[in-house]
């Protein structure tokens, strides 16, 4: 793979992590701590897509793509189901995973170093998703 296509690669990833994210917030309704450190991650996703859009344009000024972030519904009404809130933190871990593996990988192929530097960055963040994520099944466990 080319730079290019790599940065492609994690812009996507990037975006499904920020749409995900969005969507089990939107899913929560009260759980407002949950929602609150879900939508810290989800931030940080938007800042990585922002990021990677910055270097494509750099590689390929004729790049044209606006990030558009998902809405977040502010309604409270309604019971969480700590059995759905908790499938969705295991598939975030898994995600998270997956996203660090790729990323590292996709670090040893690119042969710019602030590239390459800005991917190790961003496993970096993804490994703290996971511990965060992780911490919070722990405390939901705890609640069962």
């Amino acid at each position: 793979m080319n730079t290019l296509e790599i940065l492609d690669s994690v812009l996507e990833q990037e975006i499904a992590a920020e749409k995900r994210y969005a969507l089990q917030i939107n899913s929560i309704r009260k759980a407002f701590v949950i929602r609150k450190i879900i939508n810290d991650i989800r931030k940080e996703e938007i800042q990585h897509a922002r990021k990677i859009i910055e270097k494509i344009k750099q590689i390929n000024p004729d790049f044209n793509f606006t990030l558009s972030e998902s809405e977040i519904e502010t309604r409270y009404e309604g019971k969480d189901s700590l059995k759905q809130i908790k499938e969705f933190l295991e598939l975030d871990i898994k995600r998270e995973r997956q996203a660090y593996k790729s990323y590292l990988n996709f670090s040893s192929q690119v042969s710019e170093q602030e590239i390459k530097v800005m991917l190790i960055h961003f496993i970096e963040d993804e490994k703290q998703h996971e511990q965060k994520i992780l911490n919070l099944i722990d405390n939901l466990e705890r609640l069962e």
